[in-house]
Parts: structure tokens; sequence; C-alpha cells
């Protein structure tokens, strides 16, 4: 079995503000993430696995507005702050 945590690339606020000012609040000079993994990058990273499962973590907003919704939202693709990809090897 592989578990993978990574941030959610796929977060509606990230997309928003990607295209707001090109730059997503996972990706900055301000932490350590350095790439952004789409689906498509996932599978080909880990062709010798069979995705089992994945989850979304922390469906809430911290910014602006937004943040007196904090914890009200689902946890899925577009709200979810991670994802959680649960894998097992192929044989």
């Amino acid at each position: 079995m592989l578990i993978v945590s990574i941030p959610n690339p796929f977060h509606i606020l990230g997309k928003l503000l990607f295209l707001k000012n090109g730059n997503m609040p996972r990706w900055n000079k301000k932490n350590d993430h350095i790439t952004i993994f789409t689906k498509d990058i996932l599978f080909k990273l880990f062709k010798k696995y069979k995705l089992i499962n994945i989850e979304y973590f922390r469906g809430e907003f911290t910014y602006g507005v937004f943040k007196k919704f904090d914890g009200k939202y689902p946890e899925n693709e577009l709200f979810g702050h991670f994802m959680i990809l649960i894998f097992k090897k192929e044989i």
C-alpha cells in the first residue's frame, strides 16, 4: 500500500486566484511546495500502483469573507485543502 497526501490543486479558490493573478495560494514563495500534480501526472508517477481511493480533507476557506463559513464546506475536489490518494501495488 502507498498513501500520498498533497495539497489539492483542484480547489476552487486556487483556480479563481490563478485566473486573477497567475499564482496559486499553495505554491508561492512563502512555502516549500515546488510543483503542482495534476491527476494525469499522479497516475504516471505511480503507474505501478492501482488507485484504490481518493479522499479530500478539510473543506474550508481561510481567506477573507469566506472565512465565516469555515468547516461548512464539503470535503470534496472543489473545497478540500488536501488530497489523500491510496494506492496498492499491482502484482
